[in-house]
């Protein structure tokens, strides 16, 4: 009867670690060096196939690449909105684009009333990493876009549902971006 390669080569590895060693043709494995027992093992293993791509996979391959796109020009848009200025102390070096509400939540992640240019160091501030408390934080997020825009930012992050057509996207951004 023969003995399938899982099985053969389960048999090496224990006696390669030391926990059964009472058959003779096992015990000789021992005396082989591991680089053959290695290649033996893999030349028993039938090849490895390949799955094909899924629909679903090539897709998210496709979103990955329009993410990247839709990125730059969401970026683009708040930085040509802002005047290339930090929104906080009007520096117009080292500028950071920051997301108001975090881009996790998909459906803000590309609007651009959820934008705003800062320079590294209100970045770091706004993120509260300098000592800043969340209350000074939002009592000036709530001066700089305003209660009611915080508001319905903080509405539209409750939403939940599909992931957005990024085709319609892009559009909807190219649109805005035009003068």
């Amino acid at each position: 009867m023969k003995r399938s390669y899982v099985k053969i080569a389960r048999e090496i590895a224990d006696v390669l670690e030391g926990k059964v060693g009472k058959t003779a043709d096992l015990m000789a494995c021992k005396q082989v060096p591991t680089v053959y027992l290695t290649r033996w093992i893999l030349a028993l293993a039938p090849p490895q196939r390949r799955k094909a791509p899924t629909k679903c996979s090539l897709t998210r391959k496709a979103n990955r690449a329009t993410t990247a796109q839709l990125d730059e020009l969401w970026k683009e848009i708040i930085r040509k909105r802002d005047g290339a200025l930090c929104r906080r102390c009007k520096k117009d070096t080292r500028l950071q684009v920051h997301h108001i509400m975090s881009r996790r939540h998909q459906k803000l992640k590309w609007m651009t009333s959820n934008g705003m240019v800062l320079c590294a160091g209100c970045h770091l501030w706004v993120h509260g990493r300098t000592g800043a408390s969340t209350m000074e934080i939002s009592r000036w997020l709530e001066a700089e876009i305003g209660a009611r825009e915080l508001l319905r930012l903080e509405a539209a992050k409750q939403i939940r549902g599909k992931p957005q057509d990024h085709n319609l996207v892009k559009l909807l951004l190219e649109k805005e971006m035009r003068p």
